[in-house]
């Protein structure tokens, strides 16, 4: 959803527009809620739902301790710097060493994870499967507990993934790490 300013004067401080944001503006943002910036427009979302929190949860614990990669949890990934674009995945696998940084660049990202929502079906599946690709993530898990469904993304080349890793189990790749997932991993 988008936010009308009405709603945000109090957050957004004195002469921000919340529908024609830069990425310093979206920096210092202050809310509690999961906000994003897509080409300069300010999108709040709900907030998860716990099972699809525990999800998100259980991939980090399977992937925590591999070597060299990080895992966070709703961490700004700036997409695109000119039309000021940063999404939050509900998860992240980053280069271990990046720093502490409000939005890590889409350079030090390994993968980024979706728990599909019923409000983000068509966002998750769709538009951020297009930015992440776009902006050169070379994966992008899809974890649609709903429709029992576990996607992995890959090898992105001109803004689209030339790959699909559809059924179980999926090997996430990291180095010369590898863990297969199974959705039962994640949701049961």
């Amino acid at each position: 959803m988008t936010v009308q300013h009405t709603d945000l004067d109090d957050d957004l401080g004195d002469g921000v527009d919340p529908e024609h944001m830069t990425l310093a503006q979206w920096e210092m943002f202050d809310s509690e809620l999961k906000h994003e910036l897509v080409e300069g427009v300010l999108i709040v979302s709900p907030p998860e739902t716990y099972l699809n929190r525990r999800a998100a949860m259980r991939l980090a614990l399977r992937l925590e301790g591999i070597d060299g990669v990080e895992c966070t949890t709703d961490t700004g990934v700036t997409l695109d710097a000119h039309a000021p674009t940063v999404r939050c995945p509900d998860l992240v696998v980053a280069r271990a060493g990046v720093g502490d940084v409000t939005a890590l660049s889409a350079i030090d990202i390994l993968l980024v994870a979706e728990v599909v929502a019923p409000s983000s079906r068509e966002t998750d599946w769709v538009t951020k499967r297009g930015a992440y690709a776009r902006a050169g993530i070379g994966n992008y898990l899809v974890v649609d507990r709903r429709r029992r469904r576990l996607v992995l993304f890959s090898e992105p080349v001109d803004g689209r993934y030339t790959q699909q890793s559809i059924g179980e189990p999926v090997a996430l790749v990291f180095g010369e790490h590898t863990v297969e997932l199974t959705l039962a991993d994640l949701t049961d």
